[in-house]
């Protein structure tokens, strides 16, 4: 389903300031908001999801072998976390914590 999406660059954008200056707008400008996902939930639907269900390539483990996959995506977060150049796996993007994905230091929110 996800393989053939209706809106595939045309308005998608990996980091805030592409969609500033796709829009011609500053930070300023805008109203902005976060929903983030249940971390356990997320990471046992991207399991279930990618691993048993669709069968990726989840870190060499087969789909039933929960313990191995745990171990190796610890395993896989730890090297990135640290800096290491590591094989990337689809299933990356839907385990890792979310806040990973924040440029530290750039477009600093604050809480309300």
């Amino acid at each position: 389903m996800w393989h053939s999406r209706f809106c595939w660059d045309k308005n998608e954008y990996i980091q805030v300031q592409n969609i500033l200056d796709s829009a011609n707008t500053t930070l300023e400008e805008w109203q902005l908001f976060a929903i983030v996902r249940d971390p356990f939930e997320r990471f046992l639907s991207g399991f279930v999801h990618l691993c048993v269900i669709d069968k990726y390539d989840c870190y060499k483990c087969k789909s039933d072998n929960l313990t191995c996959f745990l171990e190796n995506a610890y395993q896989q977060a730890i090297n990135y976390a640290n800096g290491k150049n590591i094989i990337e796996y689809h299933v990356d993007g839907h385990i890792f914590p979310q806040n990973w994905y924040v440029i530290e230091g750039k477009n600093e929110y604050k809480g309300f």
